[in-house]
């Protein structure tokens, strides 16, 4: 146990995904009835915040290829 070496980002990344997932299952399980997406189409809305993330990684590949 001396010579451990710090985890990877991967692993970090995986285990901060995990966490969020199950804290996400945990709010949704406990209060199935939420009234704050009434009205929400669930859809549209990924599609946007997916869109909005392909378009951010894209200006930021931009970036860090031609200006940085």
């Amino acid at each position: 146990m001396e010579n451990q070496n710090p985890p990877c980002k991967f692993c970090q990344r995986t285990r901060l995904f995990v966490a969020l997932a199950l804290l996400a299952f945990v709010l949704f399980s406990v209060q199935p009835e939420s009234n704050f997406l009434e009205g929400v189409d669930i859809t549209s809305a990924f599609t946007w915040m997916l869109l909005a993330s392909v378009g951010v990684l894209v200006c930021w590949k931009a970036y860090g290829e031609y200006w940085k």
